[in-house]
């Protein structure tokens, strides 16, 4: 089924996971001492930048899906639920020759992916519709699928100890997960974070085999952040210029009664594209009620905001006051919102929920005006930011995560096998701190098991909710 971006994004962060398998709240890993290898980076997760090539990745991504169309079996198969399960049960389980066989149906779909994972640029190509919140995402459900086979392929090449391809394959996965976090939607996010944790749930696999390398500087070379919002967030602002392309038009010279009316025709041809029935006699009272209201407080706003005279406001009709303010205000209202992205944990201030509060009130005037409440029910009035970046810093956190196990094995190697008693004991290599809170891990020890927590909750007794439970293996001599 086909969605559009507003629709599929909103449905992703209300309804269940992109994928199968839940994070359990406890992570086991049964890890080994191990020194860094030399060179330090042999084994990446992402391309090196020497490895790209001139050319656009999305393209050749699209061109892997398009393989869709000749191979409908091939969709099927990676529809099935045998997926998950390969990538949650114990290496020692696998079915290994039928794994083989339903990967080598997937070859040719992984190379394409492979040479858009080591292309310079990513250029999704969709800012600017006009369709906005109706752009439609088919590629979403191929690029969620696209994580089965890398992630199997993987799994199998670790169970079997071939390192070197399971690491070909993170390279692939972790860098498509990176340009869909690049990507111009919350929805281009999202599902590129949820790839880059299946990935990772992968990688923990990885790190825990008895002669597994160590990836510290493998980890510590990622891009971080893993995931770059602005794109999106920028796409968020334009969105409802871009769909009511005349907007962009207004300024100080008043509109005439045609421009008034060709402007409404192109409202009603907005909601018309979303299968919305025509304006009846209520739906023209709550848009008139909405214009008075709306045209009143921009009379003020566009003086006192945003640098109009009292003549030039004067002068123009209401429906263009109604409209430049309401599109200002909604766009101020983003802006407001986005910026406490780049605050550790921003969304918990007072502040920023009055920001959300703003954009409730600023969507709501522009759905009473142009859209008949159509983005308020697409939405649910509230501007997701708080939980696409937590997605975004969740991956960041399990990546730093897995660095500080990886600085854990490096000390052990060089202390007889032993824990440090507290992290700040590690000298030989730098222990992250937690990306999201800008913080120490907070960190327990108890002879060869340690307890590392990534997470808490959120209520007034903070408990782990996602930790990783380290127990070093030493040689028995």
């Amino acid at each position: 089924m086909k969605r559009s971006v507003a629709s599929l994004a909103f449905l992703l962060l209300a309804a269940a996971p992109l994928f199968a398998q839940k994070k359990p709240e406890v992570v086991l890993l049964r890890v080994s001492p191990a020194e860094v290898p030399q060179p330090s980076l042999k084994y990446r997760l992402i391309p090196d930048r020497g490895q790209l090539t001139e050319g656009n990745a999305p393209t050749q991504y699209y061109r892997g899906l398009s393989l869709f169309v000749e191979n409908s079996a091939l969709l099927g198969e990676l529809r099935s639920d045998y997926w998950d399960n390969w990538l949650t049960m114990p290496l020692k389980d696998l079915p290994r020759k039928e794994m083989s066989e339903k990967i080598g149906m997937a070859r040719n779909l992984i190379r394409e992916f492979e040479v858009g994972s080591k292309r310079k640029r990513c250029d999704w190509q969709v800012e600017g519709r006009q369709e906005g919140f109706g752009l439609l995402v088919p590629d979403v459900q191929g690029f969620r699928l696209i994580a089965r086979p890398l992630a199997a392929r993987a799994r199998l090449a670790i169970a079997e100890g071939r390192y070197d391809e399971a690491c070909a394959m993170f390279q692939i996965g972790y860098a498509l997960a990176h340009h869909m976090g690049q990507g111009p939607s919350l929805i281009h996010v999202l599902v590129g974070m949820a790839i880059a944790r299946v990935m990772t749930e992968q990688l923990e696999a990885l790190v825990q085999q008895p002669d597994a390398p160590n990836l510290y500087w493998s980890l510590a070379v990622m891009p971080r952040p893993f995931a770059d919002l602005e794109p999106a967030l920028q796409e968020e602002r334009v969105v409802i210029e871009n769909m009511l392309p005349w907007l962009k038009k207004l300024d100080a010279t008043p509109m005439t009664e045609a421009q008034v009316k060709d402007a409404e025709v192109a409202c009603e041809a907005v909601t018309q594209n979303f299968g919305l029935r025509r304006a009846n006699m209520a739906d023209r009272a709550n848009r008139a009620l909405a214009l008075t209201e709306a045209s009143a407080a921009g009379k003020i706003a566009l003086v006192k905001t945003y640098g109009f005279t009292t003549e030039q406001v004067t002068a123009m009709p209401g429906f263009q006051v109604a409209a430049m303010y309401a599109a200002r205000d909604y766009r101020d209202s983003v802006e407001e919102i986005a910026k406490w992205q780049h605050v550790p944990e921003g969304w918990k201030s007072a502040e920023y929920k009055e920001a959300q509060k703003r954009y409730g009130k600023a969507l709501k005037r522009l759905d009473d005006l142009f859209f008949r409440r159509l983005l308020g029910a697409l939405s649910g009035g509230e501007f997701p930011l708080e939980k696409v970046a937590l997605a975004a810093a969740r991956v960041d956190r399990h990546l730093a995560a897995l660095r500080t196990v990886e600085a854990l094995r490096q000390y052990a190697a060089k202390h007889d096998g032993q824990l440090p008693a507290k992290l700040a004991n590690v000298k030989e290599l730098p222990v992250p701190s937690d990306p999201l809170t800008g913080k120490p891990f907070e960190y327990l020890v108890e002879g060869d098991k340690a307890t590392l927590y990534l997470e808490k909750s959120a209520e007034e007794k903070p408990k782990p909710i996602l930790t990783y439970y380290v127990e070093m293996k030493r040689d028995k001599k």
